[in-house]
């Protein structure tokens, strides 16, 4: 039987993220973000100087990295392999920086091959939810299901300017700021030419605005369930 691949597109904030946790955990097969990938090779050619729209130097980075990817309660983690050296990249790549220098990053069509490759071969594996942009568009066109999951940019504001505020404190930026970028970042995720950010044609969509977590994790559960009882049947 094929793995099981269940991929959870959508923007930043939506609620996407613990939500894969939660299915990986339910499923038993591991928590594939996407997202993370781009934010080290963004942090990584940071801290090398290398600039941000070097495509051949940023493919070769991308190229050498080796994931590995897990979760404590619901948080995930990712640990890269890097010339011999093992790191767990934490909050250093969860930055507003960062965010959007992944993003510009991420409009490289060469840097994405890379790392979508990286990608499949995870999933083919041992399955995954992948939870990322162009998850059920690009990297697992044929998913056993797909979910987009969205919800406004002011409640998405609030969710990551919380995050912040939990994390730094006073330092935080105001939810003004977060918002301005949070609007930037979908406009530049969404309108760059290699694998824009869009639902997949048969991606359930849900709009987690004024919903319940828990709720919206029952129904991604029960979703997938349902789809695998399905393919059982068939």
């Amino acid at each position: 039987m094929k793995p099981l691949i269940i991929t959870l597109d959508g923007p930043s904030g939506s609620g996407k993220s613990t939500a894969s946790v939660r299915l990986a955990k339910y499923f038993k097969i591991p928590c594939l973000d996407t997202g993370a990938m781009y934010r080290t090779v963004a942090y990584k050619a940071t801290e090398a100087n290398i600039p941000l729209d070097d495509s051949p130097a940023l493919s070769k980075l991308a190229s050498k990295l080796t994931f590995k990817f897990g979760f404590d309660g619901d948080s995930r983690w990712v640990e890269v392999l890097d010339n011999g050296s093992n790191m767990r990249m934490g909050k250093e790549i969860r930055t507003p920086e960062v965010s959007l220098a992944a993003s510009k990053i991420a409009k490289l069509p060469k840097v994405r091959e890379v790392l979508v490759r990286k990608q499949q071969e995870i999933g083919r594996k041992d399955g995954a939810v992948v939870e990322g942009r162009d998850a059920g568009t690009v990297i697992f066109p044929h998913a056993t299901i797909k979910f987009f999951v969205t919800a406004s940019a002011e409640e998405r504001a609030k969710r990551r300017h919380k995050e912040l505020v939990d994390s730094y404190g006073i330092k935080a930026q105001d939810y003004g700021e977060v918002l301005k970028e949070i609007l930037l970042r979908d406009r530049q995720d969404e309108e760059r030419e290699a694998s824009p950010s869009k639902p997949a044609d048969d991606a359930l969509i849900i709009d987690t605005s004024n919903l319940d977590f828990e709720k919206v994790v029952q129904f991604l559960k029960e979703k997938v369930e349902s789809r695998l009882q399905t393919r059982a049947a068939r």
